[in-house]
């Protein structure tokens, strides 16, 4: 039986009056400064956890009484000593490995002071965080009808420890990805390194709302502590992974814009029949936040190590825990918000709702959209064939690609640049395109004239009116003229 601790603190009022409800009727100020003084405590013992493996863990949850205000304006030296004294506690208990949850995690090194203070390794949850973070936003978006090979993404904060590891894996699932950061060249070199190893189209902007506005998924990890996203920034049906600390995402997001999905991450399900984690922390039974899982993943796996500290996560070591997850029998089994978990229900309601909101959108914009109206739905693209999805969203659960019958674009501008290097050709080069511009420019004479009109495509003529066929050649001003061109 392998062992592990997992040190957490209040987030709100309710974490304390889930304990002692008579402290509903305590002004909550009242309430973070009497609990402040209090030591360290054990809040929970933890069992039935038991890998797919056959190992199995046991564990404790232990409370630090400060909230995240109290947390972040203490003097990190003054809530080093707090963090620390729970650590002992873990120890005598016998943990092998402690994990630390929340601001516990933000506050100062991240970890790095607290680890060098004890003599049991210590993680913060962040690699298995960002990895569900990914794993919840690709979930979410195809709860939400989008297919993610088809879509626009965006990072918010993507040259951050985190950020550039969830641009890095999330770009090879999309079209398209956005990078979002202050400097320029950082986002420069970043462009550059992700568009050498994947298929996706990479763009930079130092811009966050212009970013988004037409992004079907957003992940936001900036530092930044300003709101960066309001309601009106993003279109219908969105998906909006929020993992920053203070938040990147306004909450008038969450309370005006019932077509949108906003989430923290995912919510990860524990293994084991008689999962009991002692304490009420407001998920679903056998659920909890990645972190946390995180946490008992290296005890089961036995990796008694510091495998997440400080500011700089690997994307090896985000994949290497999200296989051990999968080992295990841990997976992403739901979405929170503000540290709890969303409802199924609100999920689907949050997709209905966007069906119309997102047909109001795309019939609204001057180009770029089109949409084919049936008697049984619509389906929606852009310009390019691209984000193509059926309406009502739940249409597009049993949708499947069909094989390819020609090479897939890896993105309009990247194909061209690949033919012109010498590449593969482009999947609309000149022989295709070419004849594609004559019907559609026949298209535009024959909405200036009543009737048939009849084609040569070889002689390039129109055969049955004079006037429509003047139109197939420009006039040339006095003075212009064309010369042809030898190669």
């Amino acid at each position: 039986m392998e062992r592990f601790a997992f040190i957490l603190h209040p987030l709100r009022q309710e974490d304390f009056t889930r304990k002692y409800p008579i402290l509903k009727a305590v002004p909550f100020r009242w309430v973070e400064e009497t609990f402040k003084h209090m030591p360290p405590r054990v809040l929970s013992h933890i069992t039935g956890i038991e890998s797919r493996t056959g190992a199995q863990a046991e564990g404790w949850f232990i409370a630090v009484p400060m909230t995240p205000r109290l947390l972040l304006e203490t003097p990190f030296e003054k809530v080093l000593p707090r963090i620390v004294r729970a650590g002992r506690m873990a120890e005598e208990l016998g943990a092998q490995i402690i994990g630390l949850g929340a601001f516990l995690k933000v506050v100062g090194d991240r970890g790095v002071s607290v680890a060098r203070a004890l003599n049991t390794p210590v993680t913060t949850g962040n690699s298995y965080t960002a990895g569900s973070a990914l794993q919840g936003t690709l979930l979410a978006a195809a709860r939400m009808g989008i297919r993610a090979e088809e879509a626009q993404a965006t990072v918010i904060g993507a040259t951050g420890a985190i950020g550039s590891v969830c641009a890095r894996i999330l770009a090879k699932h999309v079209a398209q990805i956005t990078l979002v950061a202050r400097k320029r060249d950082r986002l420069e070199a970043l462009q550059e390194e992700i568009a050498r190893s994947t298929p996706a189209e990479v763009h930079i902007s130092t811009d966050s709302r212009s970013a988004v506005r037409d992004a079907d998924m957003v992940i936001a990890v900036s530092s930044a502590t300003d709101v960066l996203i309001e309601p009106e920034d993003l279109r219908p049906g969105a998906v909006v992974c929020d993992v920053a600390r203070p938040r990147n995402v306004s909450a008038a997001v969450y309370e005006k814009r019932n077509d949108v999905l906003v989430i923290d991450g995912g919510v990860i399900r524990v293994p084991g029949e008689n999962v009991d984690f002692g304490f009420n922390f407001g998920f679903p039974p056998k659920h909890a936040e990645a972190c946390i899982a995180e946490t008992i993943i290296l005890a089961l796996e036995r990796r008694f190590e510091c495998f997440t500290l400080g500011a700089d996560i690997r994307v090896d070591q985000v994949e290497e825990i999200t296989r051990l997850a999968h080992k295990h029998g841990f997976e992403v089994a739901g979405f929170r918000r503000f540290e709890r978990a969303i409802p199924d229900e609100e999920v689907g309601q949050r997709a209905f709702a966007s069906i119309d909101a997102l047909a109001d959108f795309i019939l609204a914009q001057p180009q770029g959209y089109q949409t084919v109206i049936g008697d049984k739905g619509m389906l929606t693209t852009g310009t390019y064939g691209d984000v193509t999805r059926l309406l009502p969203v739940d249409k597009m659960k049993d949708f499947k690609m069909p094989p390819p019958l020609l090479t897939r674009s890896p993105g309009h501008m990247r194909d061209f640049i690949r033919a012109c290097k010498g590449g593969d050709p482009a999947c609309s080069n000149f022989e295709v395109a070419a004849p594609f511009v004559e019907w559609m420019l026949l298209g535009v004479i024959a909405l200036r004239h009543e009737g048939k009109l009849e084609y040569d495509p070889d002689k390039m003529r129109i055969t049955n009116n004079a006037e429509a066929n003047r139109l197939l050649k420009p006039e040339i001003r006095k003075g212009w003229d064309f010369h042809a061109v030898k190669l």
